[in-house]
């Protein structure tokens, strides 16, 4: 494990490689690690300009072409491209040899990359292979400089299946006009999308060298060109992933309290069966228990409104409008929620999670599941729907919501109501055939898991009952510690006596018990070297925005961050979360 102070950080640069090439290197850049039909957005340390836009950012796909911009949202990596795609997507698009190319099934040391410095951004294609019987191998890389240059490079090694069909060339998009060329005797390239399709008619013939695009006042004039090899880049930094979590916020709730059902995959035992039923269940002081609910509400497309920014593995923070704030059982009242495009809600906030465990369900925070599972909702075609208008209720609807690699239609709402009352509806769902979702409530944060429990059974739901007591730990999340990235730090503060905290990151983590000073069960996880001190509204939550530079030497640097605040529940007066270990990286 690496550790450095940041201080020291600033010092250190990037290589240099510029007008050059990465292919041939025995690690062309950072493996991004990419699965089929995926998408991976990464950050340019230079501004780069595209008939008059600049971009601080590319989306790459897997399937061998580049979006400028983050083209993420809502806009799946595409294997069957056609010219009209080409010229129609809403962001530029430069393609390298654009088909169905299976990034996962690379071997060991091969597939997609990335590398940049000041001078040069590389995306490469390393013995990526082609989906299908054939035997297609893509080998190429596009490089782009801070000029506009753009240089698409095929390698001798690159093949087609026979039956193959593949696009080259770039787009502005937005319904640009499209312009078929023969790349191998073309000269100039004016306002368009200038492309050529490679097929059985059409043979690939720009292997060997590369198609290099300089930008003109109007268009681009095309060369060919064999760029020499690029130095190995000195620092090949990792992907930056997600936080782990590292011990638990204080105090310690003291509850019992979920009531659940862990389902198993489509057509196995025990798989979903809540199709077209209704759970409310009933809130009496610290009690809930289960009986029949009023059934799916037909109604949210009329009252409510999409949430604008869904998509896969997202989590989107409301208020609760009219109704004002909402009470699990006996733990305190939040006058927020985040949604989560998973399939469930948590109260107020918490960690981004896919993968539905019952252990996991009843550690982190609490949590209203309908179908916790890798769901891939989309705005405009699977939307998430929130309706916060009605003092009585506020819901959430995942509308006709499709299972990561699996697809299907999936429909159910979670339903908060001002009196406590927790509503689960379902309509149609399919499920997946690898795993199972978990649906229930719990107030999280190390309850009793009494273990999974049938919920209904031939649409009537059984008269479980259960207390939901104690109160909610403060929370730490943040985004992963991303290169040239934008952190953002973020604390939940549910004790309404908070009115303001401190959040701090450092290189060490000192497993510090704070007992000694009144702080009972806390401990300091993160050394105080850098600590924002900030004042805030009861409740929560708040973000801490961090600009991290480009530079490749903050790959594998490891960060530890925490959040404290003032409170009434101890005798010192302040609370604190839990902590986050951070691996900095692409």
């Amino acid at each position: 494990m690496r550790y450095l102070p940041l201080s020291l950080l600033g010092l250190l640069a990037a290589p240099a490689f510029g007008q050059c090439l990465s292919l041939g290197n025995a690690s062309p850049g950072t493996n991004l690690a990419m699965g089929d039909d995926s998408l991976r957005v990464v950050m340019l340390p230079f501004a780069f300009p595209f008939e008059g836009t600049t971009y601080d950012r590319i989306t790459i796909d897997s399937n061998g072409a580049v979006r400028l911009g983050d083209a993420s949202l809502g806009n799946p990596a595409d294997p069957t491209p056609t010219a009209l795609e080409f010229r129609n997507d809403p962001h530029p698009t430069i393609a390298l040899l654009w088909d169905d190319w299976a990034a996962h099934l690379a071997t060991a040391g091969n597939g997609v990359f990335f590398t940049a410095s000041a001078q040069q951004a590389s995306i490469v294609w390393k013995n990526v292979p082609q989906h299908g019987a054939g035997n297609g191998l893509l080998n190429g890389e596009i490089t782009l400089e801070p000029t506009g240059r753009i240089a698409l490079h095929l390698d001798a090694a690159t093949t087609m299946q026979p039956t193959g069909e593949a696009i080259f060339g770039v787009s502005p998009g937005n319904n640009a006009t499209a312009i078929a060329k023969d790349f191998a005797n073309a000269t100039s390239i004016q306002n368009g999308a200038a492309f050529e399709t490679f097929s059985p008619t059409n043979a690939l013939d720009l292997q060997g060298g590369a198609i290099v695009l300089m930008p003109l006042y109007s268009g681009f004039s095309v060369t060919r060109a064999d760029l020499t090899a690029c130095a190995a880049p000195i620092l090949v930094p990792p992907l930056a992933s997600a936080p782990v979590t590292v011990g638990t916020g204080c105090p310690t709730p003291a509850h019992n309290g979920s009531i659940y059902e862990l389902f198993s995959a489509s057509g196995s035992t025990n798989s979903f069966d809540l199709h077209n039923t209704s759970i409310e269940f009933v809130k009496n002081g610290a009690n809930y228990t289960a009986t029949r609910g009023p059934g799916f509400d037909e109604t949210y497309a009329t009252t409510g409104a999409i949430l604008p920014t869904v998509g896969d593995d997202t989590q989107t923070t409301v208020s609760l409008g009219a109704m004002g704030s909402f009470a699990l059982g006996t733990m305190p009242a939040t006058s927020h929620v985040q949604i989560g495009s998973n399939g469930y809600i948590w109260l107020p906030e918490g960690e981004l999670s896919y993968d539905a465990k019952a252990l996991t369900f009843h550690n982190q925070g609490a949590r209203i599941a309908a179908a916790w599972m890798d769901l891939v909702p989309n705005a405009t075609t699977a939307p998430i729907w929130w309706d916060s208008s009605n003092a009585a209720y506020c819901q959430a609807t995942w509308h006709k919501v499709p299972v990561f690699g699996a697809g299907g239609s999936n429909s159910f709402q979670i339903r908060l109501k001002a009196n406590g009352n927790v509503v689960l509806s379902w309509r149609e769902f399919d499920g997946s055939a690898l795993r199972g979702p978990l649906v229930g409530i719990s107030a999280g944060s190390n309850a009793v898991d009494v273990g999974s429990e049938d919920l209904a059974i031939g649409g009537t739901p059984q008269p479980l009952s259960r207390a939901i007591t104690g109160v909610t730990s403060m929370q730490h999340t943040s985004t992963p510690l991303g290169i040239g990235r934008q952190w953002s730090l973020r604390a939940s503060l549910p004790d309404p006596a908070s009115f303001g905290g401190f959040l701090w990151f450092g290189v060490s983590n000192p497993g510090l018990s704070l007992d000694f000073v009144g702080m009972t069960g806390c401990t300091q996880y993160a050394s105080l070297d850098y600590v924002a001190f900030l004042l805030f509204q009861p409740g929560g939550p708040y973000n801490w925005n961090i600009q991290v530079p480009y530079d490749p030497a903050f790959g594998g640097v490891h960060l530890y961050s925490q959040a404290a605040a003032f409170s009434t529940l101890n005798s010192f007066g302040v609370i604190a979360s839990n902590g986050l270990q951070h691996t900095a990286g692409l």
